[in-house]
């Protein structure tokens, strides 16, 4: 390379090198290090468009420690109690109105082994947390608390603490669709803080006879005959209700949130996102320091060693 172009193409590469440090690499930094959780997705939420962030994102191959920030992924089941919710809200509605009007997701839970509910599997982190899907592992637990679910599991010697591996989740997210969903909670009453009377009034107003009928076949009502197996009698609708508020309780209990959990408004939506597993797993994802593209700057160095070589 002649000495012009080198000496041009140092100054190119430094000029890279120095934005990246003062710019984008910052605006990352204060973005991933962002104070409480919430104020993290905020901000994400606000910069996930930019293409100095998105540039910077999918850069975690280029900042010189490439294998810093793979996140391995295994699909797997884990038993519903041994899982913690990372969120303080999960909805009675969105957990129980489905199994409880339809007898074949009701057959499912009830069945027992291994179960996605609705084909999918819900998202985990180290066998212990649940990060996308808590109401598919609500709906479970509350319908078999025996049962295990289907999980794609995340893991990472980099990380550990269930808030980071969130905020990894939603980096993820970004890095692919550049933006951040949201979802709600809001108009359900909360299956995690539930009273037993609340519970056990939903239960009695929402089972239909179909699923009456299941849960008649799966022994879970205990009937003298089976023509009463449909019956909404108040003998077997107080049957089911005792049964899944036993599930809720255990639920309460035991699988309590883990501290500092979120409302279900800033948590990860990875259905919305194809293609976060890829970007996570590969190491693509720039989510630690340093924040820079590290290959730039030795390059940069490369090129202005060569220079002055030449140059002599």
């Amino acid at each position: 390379m002649k000495k012009n172009n080198l000496i041009v193409e140092a100054a190119r590469l430094q000029k890279l090198a120095g934005l990246l440090k003062e710019d984008e690499a910052e605006d990352l930094k204060a973005t991933v290090t962002a104070g409480s959780y919430e104020k993290f997705v905020a901000q994400l939420g606000s910069n996930a468009q930019d293409t100095k962030i998105q540039a910077l994102l999918n850069k975690g191959k280029e900042d010189g420690q490439p294998a810093d920030e793979i996140i391995s992924l295994k699909d797997t089941a884990i038993a519903v109690q041994d899982l913690r919710p990372t969120q303080n809200e999960i909805a009675l509605d969105k957990s129980l109105s489905f199994p409880l009007t339809n007898p074949k997701s009701a057959m499912q839970c009830l069945k027992g082994g291994t179960v996605a509910i609705a084909g999918k599997r819900i998202v985990t982190a180290k066998g212990q947390y649940v990060i996308d899907g808590h109401h598919r592992w609500s709906q479970l637990y509350a319908m078999n608390k025996e049962a295990s679910i289907a999980v794609t599991d995340m893991d990472s010697k980099a990380v550990s603490k269930p808030v980071d591996f969130l905020k990894v989740t939603q980096l993820a997210i970004a890095a692919d669709i550049g933006k951040v969903p949201t979802a709600t909670a809001k108009g359900s009453k909360n299956l995690i803080t539930i009273s037993e009377a609340d519970l056990k009034e939903y239960v009695r107003k929402t089972i239909t006879k179909d699923v009456m009928k299941v849960f008649v076949k799966a022994g879970v009502v205990k009937v003298n005959s089976n023509k009463d197996a449909d019956n909404l009698s108040g003998t077997n609708l107080e049957q089911a209700a005792n049964y899944i508020w036993a599930n809720v309780q255990q639920m309460q209990k035991t699988s309590t949130p883990v501290d500092g959990a979120p409302k279900r408004d800033v948590m990860p939506q990875t259905d919305d996102a194809k293609n976060w597993q890829n970007i996570a797993k590969t190491g693509e994802l720039n989510y630690m320091p340093p924040f820079k593209q590290e290959s730039v700057n030795k390059r940069m160095d490369s090129m202005l060693k060569e220079s002055i070589i030449k140059v002599k």
